[in-house]
């Protein structure tokens, strides 16, 4: 009977731990990214990254991407918070050199949108991390402009 008891337990908490992984709704993120790229003056909409921490089983999400040089580029990120707070990306060249980071270590500030422009026609990765939270679910925005 204990046994049973213990079971039943076990299946409900990770059945509804699961199920609440489940609910990221990132959309509703993805406009709110592409909302804020329409009022950056010239950029055009790229690409949506969906973030999906699978309930903080996935604390990093990588992504790649081809980027040219003299184009702009800006990266827009969205969850539940107004500011994004609990997102950061740090875009990274090939050969895994850093660029950037949205986190701001001496001001532990989390900016929800950066801009860089690539000095090298190449692969550039950007890699999304949910540092300091329990919200595991939002949206990035990669949009362009010629220079």
């Amino acid at each position: 009977m204990r046994r049973l008891l213990w079971g039943i337990v076990f299946f409900v908490g990770f059945y509804s731990q699961v199920a609440f992984a489940q609910k990221c709704n990132i959309k509703q993120f993805k406009d709110k990214c592409i909302t804020s790229l329409q009022r950056q003056r010239g950029y055009t909409f790229l690409k949506s990254y969906p973030l999906d921490g699978q309930g903080g089983v996935k604390k990093k999400i990588k992504y790649s991407y081809i980027l040219s040089r003299g184009t702009a580029y800006i990266l827009t990120m969205a969850n539940r918070r107004a500011d994004a707070k609990g997102i950061s990306v740090t875009i990274s060249t090939s050969s895994g050199k850093t660029l950037l980071n949205s986190y701001d270590e001496n001001k532990k500030k989390f900016h929800s949108t950066v801009g860089f422009n690539p000095k090298v026609t190449g692969v550039y990765y950007f890699t999304f991390e949910f540092q300091n939270t329990r919200n595991y679910c939002g949206a990035s925005v990669l949009g362009f402009k010629r220079r």
